[in-house]
């Protein structure tokens, strides 16, 4: 378990050299060799003519121990030279806050997420010499002298539950996840010798101890860096402060295992808590926990929450986003300034979203960070002033949506670092697509935080076509679609997009057309496509299935029915006539019959009587589908006068007694212009042709009674 230290030329004055070379301040490392054959081979503290030093063993130059210290009782810090020589400030100065040395990291490193174990050391475990105090072992548990168990009044629980929060809380901002280990039955690990690395399960790669350092504010505690990361208390802290939940403890115990994860101290030392960090080299209970500056640091070796999302085939899954939903990424990290998502150099961050259909998406990312003074820690242990750092602008983000296959939809890389990239109303696709962040030109080592937003929108993208509206056409509508430069409509004659065929492309913002090419009376099912931003591609806007069906209307047939011929047999002029007809819609239902003479309506059923007029009559017959399509037949029917009757019978007077005498009296008494004795005579024409009266009649009525024909 070692981690990479990088020695730098320092300021250090001559007159420190004694002091640090003060074998008090030997710094103890965990292999099987003792402290004391350290010192018989080698110095504590080497400084060379240029002034470069070490804190560390030479026989294994990548172990690196980090001090923190707490202020003393007057506000002041400890002697600068005794900080010089306990904590690795080297570091800071070589290679910037971070340490970003291959090394100095759990695992891989550079922004790759990790998975590491923490442990409680039991008291029987003799932690050697770390800064120069004296070996012991640890006191954590058990009623004892300041054990951990006494400073919280026997509540071991409560305890460890800090040391949880710590870990929780890690874990929450960046892409280390924790898992506490213990022996089988014990809140210890299994009480291998100090030093040993982690096996996974009873021993972990973290472990705690506690045990005398110095008096009570001076060294709180110190941890190893990466890959030992062991951390060891001071006993005579009052850990058990319960102000801020804890938050002496648990601000401690953070900001060592920042140290644990890489993390070297920071500075200047803020008078803002705004402006604060955790790994400032003194306590501080103004803020509570990983600020924005440590977030960023330890996600620059470990990556955030979403690891590991490099490559499309291990993006973060968001789920299945529902339309008119709103999924937020990076939000919600409790910590000002701060994100849950971060980006490094060369780091691209995925993330995999499924929506039911094709669906219009809102999309944004948003660089988060204020300005704050960063410097590193000076090699005598003071802060430097530092420089102020853009953390709003340390990489000018770049957004790319995608589907599963094929080319972007669009990417974003519009505006400078420090400002968001957003598009509204893209189109994607049903099922999975992808929202990929990266950086730009202006990437580098630091981190950028940010967060990003997609948003759903609710809006119908199918079209619509007519049905059976039109005797000549289908008329197919849809709705507007933002940035599409082209609409493409395809037509099947099943509900699929397979076999579709292309019958038409419109340019934007034209938003309907008429197939004028289908099949009258036949089904057609119409698919949307979109061209958006002019890049050539056309996305389905339906999925397969989810067509709205059209069809060219087949006009309705009529029947009339037959010609018809008939007498006017009343002799009155007209005659009623029995109009009967139906008709025939194939695509539809027949809604109205209209009879028509010369223009005019004389019915409006399938059938009736109407009365019609002596000599020739042309009906029309019209009949109107369920969608206002029309067809016409046309029926003629005659109306003959009534022919001739012959003669009247002898009996003129309708008294049923003939021939007789009173019937030659009442014909010519009527023929005089009198009137009927009887009521019931026949008219004076007697041989019904229309012409009386005359003398025909006379000769006839007397041919007839004399046992004539009538002529």
């Amino acid at each position: 378990m070692t981690g990479h230290v990088a020695p730098v030329a320092t300021n250090a004055e001559p007159s420190y050299v004694p002091q640090i070379m003060d074998p008090a301040f030997d710094v103890g490392f965990p292999d099987a060799r003792t402290n004391e054959s350290i010192q018989q081979a080698i110095a504590q503290v080497i400084v060379d003519p240029s002034f470069i030093m070490t804190v560390g063993d030479p026989q294994s130059p990548d172990e690196t121990i980090h001090a923190c210290f707490g202020k003393n009782p007057d506000g002041t810090i400890p002697d600068p030279s005794v900080i010089a020589t306990v904590n690795q400030f080297i570091l800071d100065s070589f290679q910037g806050r971070y340490q970003f040395n291959t090394n100095n990291f759990w695992g891989g490193g550079n922004a790759a997420p990790v998975n590491l174990t923490w442990s409680f050391i039991p008291n029987t475990v003799n932690i050697p010499s770390g800064v120069g105090e004296a070996a012991a072992n640890s006191a954590l548990f058990e009623p004892g002298t300041n054990t951990m168990d006494d400073r919280f009044g026997g509540n071991r629980a409560l305890w460890i539950t800090q040391f949880q929060n710590v870990f929780n809380r890690w874990q929450a901002l960046t892409g280390v996840n924790y898992t506490r280990v213990t022996a089988a039955g014990v809140d210890w690990d299994d009480g291998s010798a100090w030093g040993t690395a982690g096996n996974g399960t009873t021993r972990g790669d973290i472990r705690i101890g506690m045990k005398p350092i110095d008096a009570a504010n001076g060294i709180l505690a110190y941890n190893a860096s990466p890959t030992n990361g062991d951390m060891v208390l001071d006993q005579n802290e009052n850990w058990g402060q319960s102000g801020g939940t804890y938050i002496f403890l648990r601000n401690v115990v953070a900001h060592e295992h920042g140290h644990g994860l890489g993390q070297a101290h920071v500075c200047p030392i803020t008078s803002s808590p705004a402006q604060g960090k955790l790994m400032e080299p003194f306590y501080d209970n103004r803020y509570d926990g990983p600020q924005q500056d440590d977030v960023r640091g330890v996600m620059r070796s470990y990556g955030d929450i979403y690891e590991p999302n490099g490559t499309t085939a291990n993006a973060f899954v968001l789920g299945t986003l529902a339309p008119s939903s709103v999924t937020n990424i990076g939000t919600g990290s409790g910590v000002p300034n701060a994100s849950l998502a971060g980006l490094s150099s060369n780091e691209v961050d995925n993330y995999r979203f499924t929506v039911d259909a094709p669906r219009l998406v809102n999309v944004t990312v948003t660089p988060i960070g204020t300005t704050y003074l960063n410097g590193v820690q000076n090699a005598n242990g003071s802060c430097s002033g530092g420089t102020n750092l853009n953390a709003l602008a340390q990489h000018d983000l770049v957004l790319t949506l995608l589907p599963s296959t094929g080319s972007a939809y669009v990417t974003l890389d519009a505006n400078a670092a420090g400002l968001n990239e957003t598009q509204a109303s893209v189109l994607v696709n049903a099922g999975d697509n992808f929202l990929r962040i990266t950086s730009g030109s202006t990437a580098n080592s630091e981190t950028q935080l940010y967060t990003a937003q997609i948003q759903v929108q609710g809006s119908v993208l199918a079209c619509t076509a007519s049905d059976g509206s039109f005797a000549d056409k289908v008329q197919v509508t849809w709705p507007t679609i933002a940035n599409t430069t082209r609409y493409r409509i395809l037509r099947n004659t099943s509900n699929s997009l397979s076999g579709t065929i292309a019958i038409a492309t419109i340019t934007a913002p034209a938003n309907n057309f008429d197939d004028t090419t289908a099949v009258a009376g036949t089904t057609y099912f119409y698919y949307l496509q979109v061209e958006q931003f002019g890049n050539g591609a056309f996305r389905n806007a339906q999925v397969s299935g989810a067509a709205d069906s059209g069809r060219r209307n087949a006009a309705p047939t009529a029947n009339a029915g037959s010609d018809q011929t008939v007498t006017d047999a009343d002799n009155s002029g007209s005659e009623s006539v029995t109009l009967s007809g139906s008709g025939v819609d194939t695509d539809g239902t027949i809604s109205s019959f209209t009879w028509r003479r010369n223009g005019s309506v004389i019915l409006s059923a399938a059938s009736g009587s109407v009365s019609l007029p002596v000599g020739t009559n042309t009906i029309e017959l019209t009949v109107v589908d369920n969608n206002g399509i029309s067809g016409v037949d046309t029926v003629v029917i005659t109306v003959n006068p009534p022919a001739p009757e012959g003669c009247d019978s002898v009996d003129f007077n309708g008294n049923g007694v003939f021939p007789e005498d009173q019937d030659v009296v009442d014909f010519f008494n009527i023929l005089a212009g009198g009137t009927c004795p009887t009521g019931t005579c026949n008219d004076i024409d007697f041989n019904n042709n229309g012409v009386f009266p005359e003398d025909q009649d006379v000769v006839d009525f007397f041919n007839v009674l004399a046992g004539g024909t009538c002529p």
